[in-house]
């Protein structure tokens, strides 16, 4: 069965990466030592392509299914989901799944709805102990403050910080040698 998305079905070459240091570290966490992993750091840096060799790692290590989606692709379902009230639909099949990774986190516009689905599917996840991997342009706290309650936004980050980690990725500066 395939379960990568389009784009990174080949094999990860780390020293191709922006930032190959950081995804060296990454690929190092035993599953589910922590339960929510950040990778954070600009566009082009390799957190996706980290984020999918460790869930594909995760997958032939522990046969640990997974499920990717996109940031825009989650804000369409909880928006979907929340019209005909059955929110905790999209949170319990997201809930479920080993391993998942939410792709660019806050690069679009979220809605309170939104908001209140990844809350609960955050809090969920942690608490029946599975792994969440979350990638963003943003710092996690800039990316959470937009999405979140304002009470989830401080919540979440400290359940991050107590069950998880946050790994920040750089961009190659021009001329460094890979």
């Amino acid at each position: 069965m395939d379960l990568l998305p389009e784009g990174f079905k080949e094999q990860v070459d780390p020293q191709k990466l922006a930032d190959p240091a950081t995804h060296d570290t990454v690929m190092a966490e035993p599953y589910a030592d922590r339960l929510v992993l950040c990778l954070a750091g600009p566009t082009g840096a390799g957190k996706t392509r980290t984020a999918c060799a460790l869930a594909a790692r995760y997958f032939i290590e522990r046969s640990a299914e997974f499920t990717f989606i996109t940031w825009s692709e989650f804000v369409s379902q909880s928006t979907e989901n929340a019209r005909d009230s059955s929110e905790s639909r999209l949170v319990a099949r997201l809930a479920d799944t080993p391993v998942l990774i939410i792709d660019d986190l806050g690069s679009g516009r979220a809605t309170p709805v939104t908001g209140s689905v990844l809350t609960a599917l955050i809090k969920r996840r942690i608490g029946e102990g599975r792994v969440t991997i979350l990638t963003s342009q943003y710092s996690m706290t800039d990316a959470l403050a937009g999405i979140a309650k304002k009470q989830d936004a401080a919540a979440i980050p400290r359940r991050i910080h107590e069950k998880g980690a946050v790994y920040v990725f750089e961009r190659r500066r021009e001329g460094r040698a890979p």
